[in-house]
């Protein structure tokens, strides 16, 4: 019996993969700014970063917040 596609996962894999290169960017984007203005590397922009991540993992777990 062949693979047959779901429309719903192929979209539900598409807006996952579109959301996470989103915030890929936004942390590129914040990390290119921040060197073009203070022309310093700023490595606590990494800890905000990992900061939220358990902040919406909290989240998710304990209000059931998407």
């Amino acid at each position: 019996m062949p693979f047959e596609f779901d429309p719903v996962t192929v979209l539900d894999a598409v807006l996952a993969g579109i959301l996470t290169g989103t915030v890929y960017a936004l942390m590129g984007m914040g990390l290119s700014l921040i060197f073009g203005v203070l022309d310093i590397i700023d490595v606590a922009q990494a800890g905000y970063v990992i900061l939220a991540a358990y902040l919406s993992f909290f989240l998710q777990r304990s209000l059931h917040i998407d």
